[in-house]
C-alpha cells in the first residue's frame, strides 16, 4: 500500500501558503518552475480576453498579483498532477464554477487504466466533514451516512484543508459540491493514489470502525432514475436531477408520459424538485417549460458577451475579442395548444445544489410567474455565466476553463444576489418536502 507519508509533511505548507513540495517520479518530472510560471501568465491572458467581465466575480488585478505570488512559490520539477496542486489554489479566487483551472481528469484516467485503485466510495463533503453518500452498492459493508474520519491513516480534515482550497465555485458549499462529485480524482491529485484504501467510520452512535475497503464491494451501486414522477397525496413531484443534454430524448420521453399520468389524475399541484440539478442544456428546461404555460418568456434581459468566433454573426459589425454590454432577450414562444400541459399551481424546489441552467430555469418560472420557489437560498447567482470555453495550457497540458457570456435575469435584477424563494423552507431534504406539502394542504 502506498503510504501518505509523501505529502503529509508538506500539508501545512500546501495549505498555509499555496505551495507543494514537488515529488513527482523520475519518469514523470518534465515541468520546471519556469515552464510552470509561463502557463500561470498564459492561463491568466487567456482568462482577462475571453472573459467578457472578469470583475463580475473577481478582482482581476488581485487574479494577477496571486498568480504572480504562485510564479515564485515553485521549486524543483513538476508532473502534470502536482502542477494542478501548485496553480488550481488560484481557483477560488474566480468565484464561478464555470472559470478555473480543471483537475487532469485525463492523467486521473490513464493512471486508473495502468492498474491505479481509485477510492471507490460515493462521499458527501458537508461543513462537519467527510460522510459516504447514498447510492452504495447492495454487497458494501459500509453504512450511508458513515463519517469518514480517516484514510490511510492520514485524517480527513488535513485531506479537505489540502483540497477544497482548490475547487472552483462561488462559495464554500458549492466548492464542496463539486469536491463531493470529483472526490476520487482529486484525492489522486492529492496524494498519488494508493493501491488500497483503510478508513476509519464513525457511526451515529459516535463508535469508530477501521475497515480496508474492497473495490469490488465498496462502491456506488447503480445509481437511481435521475428523472422521477412520485405523488404525495393529491400533489405530484416532478424530481428532476439534470439537464444534461445527451439526455434530450429521454426527457422529452420522460416529460410526455410524466405530465400525461398528472392530466390523468388531476393534482391540484406540480411539485418540480430542482435540489440535485446542476444544470446543463437549456433545449431540456424548454421542453419542461412549454408544460407549465403556454404564454412566452425569455430567461434573460441583458447580455455582457466576448465576441467570438461561434458568435460573432450574431451581432452584425462587431470585432473578435471585442465585449459588448447590451439589452438582449432570447423570446420563446411554446407551441399554442400542448397536450396535457398543466395549468395549476406549480412550485419549484431549490437548494445549495441548484446550480447553471436549473437556476436559470428557475428565475425565469419565477419572473414570469410560471411558478413558487421553495427552499433555500441558491449558492449560485440568479445572473449566470455560460458558454464555456476550454484553453489548454501550453507546458503543462492542463485545462482552464472561463465563459464568453454574463445573463442578467429577465426580471433585470443585476449584480450576483441567488434564487431567493418564495417560499423559504427550513431542516433536511426530506423535512423541507414535507413542509411543503402541509403548507399546501393548508391553504387550499
Amino acid at each position: 500500500m502506498l503510504s501518505f507519508k509523501t505529502w503529509i509533511a508538506p500539508l501545512c505548507l500546501l495549505v498555509s501558503c499555496c505551495s507543494i513540495a514537488p515529488t513527482a517520479s523520475a519518469d514523470d518530472a518534465r515541468l520546471t518552475p519556469q515552464a510552470l510560471c509561463d502557463d500561470l501568465e498564459a492561463w491568466v491572458g487567456w482568462t482577462l480576453s475571453t472573459h467578457p467581465d472578469l470583475s463580475w466575480s473577481a478582482d482581476p488585478e488581485a487574479f494577477r498579483v496571486e498568480a504572480a505570488a504562485v510564479c515564485e512559490s515553485l521549486d524543483g520539477v513538476y508532473d502534470q498532477r502536482l502542477a494542478w496542486l501548485s496553480l488550481s489554489v488560484l481557483n477560488p479566487m474566480l468565484n464561478d464554477a464555470h472559470a478555473g483551472l480543471r483537475y487532469p481528469e485525463g492523467a486521473f484516467e490513464a493512471w486508473r487504466l495502468d492498474g491505479g485503485e481509485a477510492f471507490p466510495l460515493p462521499v458527501e463533503v458537508r461543513e462537519e466533514g467527510l460522510f459516504v453518500a447514498a447510492g452504495l452498492s447492495r454487497h458494501s459493508r459500509v453504512d450511508p451516512g458513515a463519517q469518514i474520519v480517516e484514510i490511510n491513516g492520514v485524517q480527513v480534515d488535513q485531506i479537505l484543508s489540502a483540497l477544497l482550497p482548490r475547487m472552483r465555485g462561488e462559495s464554500d458549499a458549492l466548492r464542496r459540491r463539486v469536491l463531493s462529485l470529483r472526490f476520487s480524482g482529486a484525492l489522486w491529485a492529492l496524494t498519488g493514489g494508493s493501491d488500497s484504501y483503510v478508513v476509519s467510520l464513525r457511526d451515529e452512535s459516535g463508535s469508530v470502525r477501521r475497515l480496508t475497503l474492497d473495490p469490488e464491494l465498496d462502491q456506488a451501486g447503480q445509481s437511481g432514475p435521475v428523472f422521477a414522477l412520485d405523488w404525495r397525496a393529491d400533489v405530484a413531484v416532478l424530481k428532476i436531477n439534470t439537464f444534461d443534454g445527451a439526455l434530450e430524448e429521454d426527457f422529452a420521453t420522460f416529460t410526455a408520459h410524466a405530465f400525461d399520468e398528472i392530466a390523468a389524475r388531476q393534482p391540484y399541484a406540480v411539485v418540480i424538485d430542482l435540489r440535485h440539478n446542476g444544470g446543463g442544456s437549456r433545449a431540456l428546461s424548454d421542453t419542461l417549460m412549454s408544460y407549465l404555460t403556454g404564454e412566452r418568456y425569455t430567461p434573460i434581459s441583458a447580455v455582457t458577451a466576448r465576441i467570438t468566433p461561434e458568435n460573432q454573426a450574431l451581432v452584425p459589425g462587431s470585432q473578435l475579442g471585442q465585449v459588448i454590454a447590451t439589452p438582449f432577450a432570447q423570446w420563446v414562444q411554446p407551441v399554442e395548444t400542448l397536450e396535457h400541459r398543466f395549468d395549476g399551481d406549480v412550485f419549484i424546489l431549490v437548494g445549495p445544489n441548484t446550480y447553471s441552467q436549473a437556476i436559470v430555469f428557475a428565475a425565469t418560472a419565477q419572473d414570469f410567474d410560471v411558478a413558487r420557489i421553495a427552499g433555500t437560498p441558491t449558492e449560485g447567482a440568479a445572473n449566470q455565466s455560460g458558454q464555456v470555453q476550454a484553453f489548454i495550457l501550453p507546458n503543462s497540458g492542463l485545462t482552464a476553463l472561463s465563459p464568453i457570456y454574463v445573463f442578467t435575469r429577465a426580471s433585470g435584477e443585476t449584480g450576483r444576489a441567488p434564487i431567493r424563494p418564495d417560499i423559504p423552507l427550513q431542516g433536511a431534504e426530506d423535512q423541507q418536502l414535507s413542509d411543503l406539502m402541509n403548507s399546501l394542504s393548508r391553504n387550499r
